[in-house]
């Protein structure tokens, strides 16, 4: 099993403007990132307006793709809670599937998914 990490990237620090090496980030910098992780923070809804956000965050920075794709798979992995965590790891399995059923639709993302470290098993495990 595997606990869910963003690495040194926090909800708040995602929510406030993503923190990097020496600073914070300009608002076009990780933007994807920053989308993905504010639609995976517990109290957020994912609905049409923030899976297009996602999109097209996807579309305008390609380069951030394989990092929200990492991530988007580690949500999927098995997820072991502390007792004081606000998450639902139903809730973020729906979040993260539904945010990659929409991304699948460019052909780019597919290519990315395919090669994503642990993606094929994550979403097998899924299916049993």
């Amino acid at each position: 099993s595997s606990v869910l990490m963003f690495g040194a990237l926090s909800l708040g620090a995602a929510a406030h403007g993503y923190m990097h090496r020496g600073g914070m980030a300009t608002h076009t910098e990780h933007l994807l990132i920053r989308l993905v992780v504010s639609a995976l923070h517990p109290h957020a809804q994912v609905d049409f307006p923030s899976v297009a956000a996602i999109c097209e965050g996807a579309a305008s920075h390609p380069a951030e793709v394989p990092e929200a794709l990492t991530m988007l798979v580690a949500v999927l992995a098995q997820q072991e809670l502390h007792p004081t965590d606000a998450r639902n790891t139903t809730q973020d399995y729906l979040k993260a599937l539904t945010i990659l059923n929409e991304l699948v639709s460019n052909s780019a993302v597919v290519t990315q998914l395919r090669s994503t470290p642990r993606a094929r098993e994550a979403l097998l495990r899924l299916q049993a």
